[in-house]
């Protein structure tokens, strides 16, 4: 069975989304790319892109959000935004 999230979750997520765009590595990226996670407990875990010189540790902002939420112990999400 699917669970459905609530028009204020949505809006949450998408809110929390915006919020981090300004918050770009490095922070005179050309372009900005934000992603957030709703996990089943409720909470909202997000991030903007993490653009390493390496590429090998570069990360695309729905990573980062997912990893955020993973690093809190949260495995099981319900929904995600992200916004460019």
């Amino acid at each position: 069975m699917l669970d459905m999230i609530t028009s204020h979750q949505k809006e949450k997520l998408i809110e929390e989304a915006k919020n981090v765009l300004k918050n770009p590595y490095p922070k005179d990226a050309k372009t900005v790319y934000s992603a957030a996670v709703l996990t089943k407990t409720g909470n909202i875990y997000s991030s903007a892109q993490y653009f390493s010189d390496t590429y090998s540790l570069t990360l695309h902002a729905e990573q980062a959000a997912l990893a955020h939420a993973a690093a809190h112990g949260r495995r099981r999400n319900l929904s995600g935004s992200c916004y460019k």
